[in-house]
């Protein structure tokens, strides 16, 4: 038998014809359909069809005898299943009961170690507002005196007669209401900032005993500058006075 080649001399290469797409689809379709499946007559499956009649689908029997499905042998699977999880519960350990933690020591002037950083140290008295109202109301006097004083100066290096001056030291004085205001006022602030810085208590007498002596300086110093200022009048009249002529 001869074979052509495409190399062989007058052959000429004929294509197949051309099918159309949508026809290959279709045929392919039907050659791999699948096949209807009959379906079993009575409207059911078996194990459906064995429950509905009372049989038993799994073709076990139960070890207490009752029929499986039933409302007895569903009501024997709870109480089964309860009781084994009650017997699992009932192994669990039991926590132990821990201590209440001891209170945490607070801090004093003899344990500071146990204050937190960049807190001050409480004292271990703390100050209260009527230890401070002696100590106020000296104050309040100090001051106002300083006031006074200052003013009187004033009226003595301006010569204003005596009466003048005796009428305006009497207004330059303080109101009651307003020092009682500043006693009971001043002296609870005090006491609360004194409480927040941690300053102890028993330096009470020495602020006490430093006020006092800076009052005795106060009074101390008024007097020499009074007495400046009558020695400096005495010496001002002496120029303003001419001396006696000398009989001849």
């Amino acid at each position: 038998m001869e074979t052509i080649s495409p190399k062989s001399p007058g052959f000429v290469f004929v294509p197949p014809p051309e099918i159309p797409l949508a026809t290959t689809a279709k045929v392919v379709a039907e050659k791999i359909a699948p096949a209807q499946v009959a379906k079993p007559a009575g409207g059911g499956a078996a194990v459906v069809s064995v429950a509905a009649f009372g049989g038993n689908a799994t073709g076990r029997k139960r070890a207490d005898g009752l029929r499986p499905g039933s409302p007895e042998a569903e009501e024997a699977d709870r109480k089964k299943d309860r009781l084994r999880k009650q017997a699992a519960r009932a192994v669990l350990p039991v926590p132990a009961v821990l201590p209440a933690p001891a209170p945490a020591p607070l801090a004093t002037p003899g344990n500071p170690a146990l204050l937190p950083a960049g807190l001050p140290l409480a004292p271990a008295v703390a100050w209260v507002g009527e230890d401070l109202e002696f100590t106020a109301e000296e104050l309040i006097a100090l001051l106002e005196e300083l006031a006074a004083g200052a003013i009187t100066s004033k009226m003595l290096l301006a010569k204003l007669p005596p009466d003048v001056v005796k009428e305006i030291e009497k207004d330059a004085r303080w109101s009651d209401r307003a020092k009682r205001m500043l006693k009971l006022g001043g002296s609870k602030l005090s006491a609360k900032y004194l409480n927040e810085f941690g300053v102890p208590v028993e330096i009470k007498p020495w602020l006490d005993v430093m006020l006092a002596a800076f009052q005795i300086l106060l009074s101390h110093v008024r007097i020499i500058r009074r007495i400046d200022l009558v020695i400096a009048e005495q010496k001002r009249l002496q120029i303003q006075t001419p001396a006696p002529a000398a009989k001849s």
